[in-house]
């Protein structure tokens, strides 16, 4: 009721405020240590427990990138994932265990562009992409979109050894997937629904990476899905919403670097999908 009345801004800013800064508290390094000694086993624990502690904010998030309906709206939301993806930070420790620092940005991300794009408004995703940079554990500033690719934030081969994602093409993705199915379930009712705009979530997620790196980006479960069922071939999310994505500063806002890094993209999906047998 928040996001619908204009005369509760300020309390809607304060309630999220609130309940991002409770889910930075519970993730910090004080309950997870960066240097401890973790096998699979643990590491999916950790993985569980930051699920327990993030999946209520990220239903919020998903709410508002929903509901969401002017450039008021979308800056709570991105500052909420900068919150997340800056705040208590550490960059000593072991590198699995660092990355998944963000696992509680990377999961408010999908949350909030998922609302948004089921409500065909992905302004405030894409504020969040084209707009934020984050420090690296390299210490060096980061855009956004390249410190949250799922696979930089978790283990590929540690998921992978799981009953849940033996055998698949992309864990990391699948993973993403399955956690945020049932928060997603009141806004996007329908399973082909949410497959769909999960798949152009992750498109725009790599095609805006690649722009960053120039060469390459994050592929997604859209590809295995593209290869084998034919139902994945998501690029037309780029021209559905290509006013907004400019508008809101993506592609440095030109479609001439839009359309380049869509053909890039594109071949160099085809060229990951053709690895997956």
């Amino acid at each position: 009721r928040y996001v619908a009345d204009p005369t509760h801004r300020i309390r809607m800013h304060d309630f999220m405020h609130e309940h991002v800064e409770q889910v930075v508290a519970s993730t910090s390094s004080t309950r997870f240590p960066l240097s401890a000694s973790v096998d699979a086993s643990g590491y999916m624990a950790r993985i569980a427990a930051i699920e327990q502690v993030s999946l209520p904010l990220c239903a919020l998030l998903a709410n508002l990138g929903y509901f969401a309906n002017d450039d008021r709206h979308d800056e709570i939301a991105v500052r909420s994932i900068a919150r997340l993806a800056t705040a208590n930070i550490e960059h000593n420790g072991r590198s699995d265990l660092l990355t998944l620092q963000r696992y509680r940005a990377l999961l408010g991300l999908f949350a909030l562009g998922l609302g948004a794009l089921a409500a065909r408004r992905p302004r405030p995703l894409a504020r969040a992409l084209g707009q934020l940079e984050v420090l690296g554990l390299g210490k060096a500033a980061s855009p956004l979109a390249c410190e949250l690719e799922p696979t930089r934030i978790l283990e590929h081969d540690w998921l992978k050894t799981t009953s849940e994602f033996d055998g698949h093409f992309r864990p990391c993705s699948d993973l993403l997937h399955a956690r945020l199915r049932a928060l997603l379930a009141t806004l996007i009712p329908d399973d082909e629904s949410y497959d769909g705009l999960f798949d152009d979530l992750e498109y725009l997620l790599g095609a805006t990476v690649l722009h960053y790196d120039g060469r390459r980006g994050p592929v997604g479960r859209f590809a295995w899905r593209r290869r084998y069922r034919d139902d994945g071939a998501r690029d037309g999310v780029l021209m559905r919403h290509r006013v907004d994505l400019l508008a809101a500063g993506l592609f440095e806002g030109s479609g001439d670097k839009l359309d380049a890094c869509h053909q890039v993209y594109e071949q160099w999906v085809d060229k990951v999908s053709s690895s997956f047998h």
